[in-house]
């Protein structure tokens, strides 16, 4: 599978928060996921994991869904 480098992201909220994003087979199909890790608060905080994953015919057709999704997360 192929992973990339964590990126740095913004989110309304969090203290910190990086994105993943790799893929896997599973069962001779494709599959990309794009995973957040967010921190709310620090020691004693609160950590949250937001995943999306889609066969990677889709995955590009519903990544403005997904981007909505994660904006409208609140802590």
């Amino acid at each position: 599978s192929e992973i990339k480098a964590p990126n740095k992201l913004e989110v309304t909220g969090a203290d910190a928060a990086v994105a993943y994003e790799y893929s896997y087979t599973l069962d001779g199909t494709e599959y990309r996921v794009y995973q957040v890790l967010m921190r709310h608060g620090t020691i004693g905080g609160h950590v949250y994991v937001f995943t999306y994953t889609a066969p990677v015919t889709s995955y590009e057709s519903h990544l403005d869904e997904m981007n909505s999704i994660l904006n409208k997360i609140e802590f």
